[in-house]
């Protein structure tokens, strides 16, 4: 019972020192909910870390930098994604870049590493990416650069040289003297 006691100490103690020294804990805030996020395209957030829910906070002292860790989890395939958020120049503040490599239901979190805080897990609906194409319709793929703008271009060329013969000869003549034939 002794050795019990011990060691169920030893495992708090263990758990609860860090955070202490950490700071204790602390709540991540997303400037905006996510958009439209498509697999295979990045999804860029930015991000506020508040230590104890009121200040914003970037370290916790020399050496101890705050790193919020993003973790998403397919519900599909049980694949894993993590990506650690960059700091920007204002205090507690941070940018987040990720890529979802599969389209479908995901679960997501960010925790406020070192600190403790919020493990409340949200789900985020990834579309599938967009065909290499573009999204199909005849401009995108003539500004993309697409062989399609050159058959266009040659194909207008071809029917207005064939049209000329045509509206020549449904004009009629010319000249006074091609009219008096065309009568007679």
């Amino acid at each position: 019972m002794r050795k019990l006691r011990l060691l169920l100490t030893l495992v708090i103690t263990f758990v609860a020192v860090p955070a202490a020294l950490a700071g204790g804990w602390a709540s991540v805030t997303v400037d905006e909910p996510p958009g439209e996020i498509r697999a295979g395209e990045p999804w860029i957030v930015g991000l506020t870390v508040w230590q104890h829910g009121v200040t914003p906070v970037h370290n916790l002292g020399e050496g101890m930098p705050v790193e919020p860790t993003f973790v998403a989890t397919s519900k599909a395939t049980g694949q894993r994604v993590e990506a650690i958020a960059r700091p920007d120049k204002e205090i507690g503040r941070f940018t987040l870049e990720v890529t979802l490599p599969s389209d479908g239901e995901w679960e997501w979190v960010i925790y406020p590493a070192p600190l403790a805080g919020d493990e409340t897990r949200r789900s985020l609906t990834v579309l599938p990416p967009v065909p290499a194409g573009g999204t199909g319709n005849l401009l995108d793929a003539a500004l993309s650069g697409a062989p399609l703008l050159p058959v266009i271009g040659l194909t207008m060329l071809v029917l207005a040289l064939g049209a000329v013969p045509w509206i020549v000869a449904r004009r009629g003549p010319r000249t006074a003297s091609e009219r008096v034939r065309a009568r007679e």
